[in-house]
């Protein structure tokens, strides 16, 4: 569930002879992907300890510039958001990892991800509704995320819940649990969609992760960064990500009785 309000990491910090090296800064600017999904979603933020929290949120893809702060070059990206508790900040400073959403999810969990990263945008499901298929993408991660199970998957049962989609309401349902199947099957290990090992889960996670939201993609073989084309038979270019999105903030209301 990304907050809605609007806002950027492999590095691998080393020393050379006499001085630190420093990790490289990026800045992320952006916002949604147009025709994506706006609906409340229910999540407790710590199941030991509620209560539940229904949050108006934006569920989808966002299209971010991503400024290396040393080079001063600008990539554009798709990515989904990693992080549904913070906001985004556009213009915050992040830095890159491969390894900061695997040591809180495990390997189980994501190589879920880059499975559903690496086949999603190629899917059926995907292709014929941009909108619902981006959406689903991101309640899958954000399912795979917030549930203490490794299957058994539901967007419809805690700790992550999904409803009152404003549109496409019944194609994004199918899509997410048809996601969240292939990749974790019915017992975590044999689902149709397995990770792929030339490809990786990155994270942009910011320098001030009290204030910014983090952002994930599939990086491909090479270390090349996925780019978002407007030709469908593109779409596997599309950097997997999450979104946290921008410029509304997520409104908390009423936790839940």
């Amino acid at each position: 569930m990304m907050k809605l309000h609007i806002a950027a990491a492999v590095v691998v910090a080393g020393l050379s002879t006499g001085s630190a090296w420093a990790a490289p800064t990026y800045v992320l600017s952006g916002g949604p992907a147009a025709g994506d999904l706006t609906g409340w979603v229910t999540y407790t933020p710590d199941p030991s300890n509620p209560p539940t929290i229904n949050v108006n949120v934006y569920i989808g893809p966002l299209n971010m510039n991503v400024k290396d702060v040393a080079t001063n070059i600008v990539t554009p990206q798709t990515v989904w958001c990693t992080d549904i508790f913070d906001d985004f900040q556009s213009g915050g400073q992040y830095t890159l990892s491969s390894s900061s959403l695997g040591t809180r999810l495990g390997p189980t969990k994501l190589g879920q991800i880059n499975a559903l990263l690496a086949n999603a945008l190629l899917s059926p499901e995907y292709g014929a509704d941009t909108a619902a298929g981006g959406a689903a993408i991101q309640a899958a991660i954000w399912e795979i995320e917030n549930e203490t199970v490794n299957f058994g998957y539901n967007v419809n049962t805690p700790a992550l819940q999904v409803h009152d989609l404003s549109s496409d309401a019944g194609t994004f349902a199918t899509d997410v649990a048809e996601f969240l199947l292939n990749v974790s099957g019915t017992n975590g290990t044999d689902g149709l969609w397995q990770p792929d090992g030339t490809q990786t889960v990155m994270e942009y996670v910011p320098t001030d992760p009290l204030n910014n939201q983090s952002f994930g993609f599939l990086q491909l073989d090479g270390g090349g960064r996925s780019i978002p084309t407007p030709e469908p038979a593109s779409l596997v270019l599309l950097g997997g990500g999450l979104a946290g999105l921008a410029v509304v903030r997520r409104k908390k209301t009423r936790p839940a009785a």
